[in-house]
């Protein structure tokens, strides 16, 4: 898992080591979010053809809505399936990186937040997504607008999630026992 530490190296501070590395899941996905959100892009398609189709009376306002429809239907997958080639994330003893953006070169650096400020929500056995912080309450278009700070479908979010809230460190085996 420690496989894609070293993107983070010119990043890290004198000292600080990478304990954990994940990824989001790749290519196209869809969201919970989708379910509203795709039948919402076919009647602002289908709104925009029958408005624009019969005369073309304001080519710039038919135009941007034309153009928002498409971004809805088509290119708000592709923009999510860029930003999310491009993250990674790390956990190291002394912080939270998420490394990003649409070039891949954008860092956020999170402090270890309070133990019940982060949520783990388990997609399944090995996948699950950090929400760090209150969640924010509306879909997503994609995986950077509008939004709090998660690792997102990440593999092995337990280790993850436990380094967290122990600040860098795991717990022993006999705390965990007690």
């Amino acid at each position: 898992m420690l496989l894609d530490a070293d993107r983070f190296a010119k990043h890290l501070e004198p000292g600080e080591t990478v304990l954990w590395t994940g990824r989001p899941p790749q290519g196209l996905l869809l969201r919970r979010a989708d379910a509203v959100l795709i039948p919402f892009t076919f009647l602002w398609l289908a709104v925009g053809v029958w408005v624009v189709a019969p005369d073309f009376i304001f080519p710039v306002e038919d135009t941007v809505l034309i153009l928002v429809g498409g971004y809805l239907a088509v290119g708000r997958f592709v923009a999510d399936a860029h930003f999310r080639s491009t993250t990674y994330y790390a956990v190291t003893d002394r912080r939270i990186l998420i490394l990003g953006g649409f070039r891949g070169k954008s860092v956020e650096t999170i402090a270890f937040p309070a133990a019940k400020d982060v949520v783990l929500r388990l997609r399944d056995a090995a996948r699950g997504t950090l929400v760090f912080g209150p969640e924010w309450p509306f879909p997503k278009l994609h995986s950077t607008y509008f939004q709090n700070l998660e690792f997102y479908g990440t593999l092995d979010a337990h280790t993850a999630a436990d380094l967290i809230r122990n600040r860098g460190r795991l717990p022993h085996p006999a705390q965990t026992s007690a």
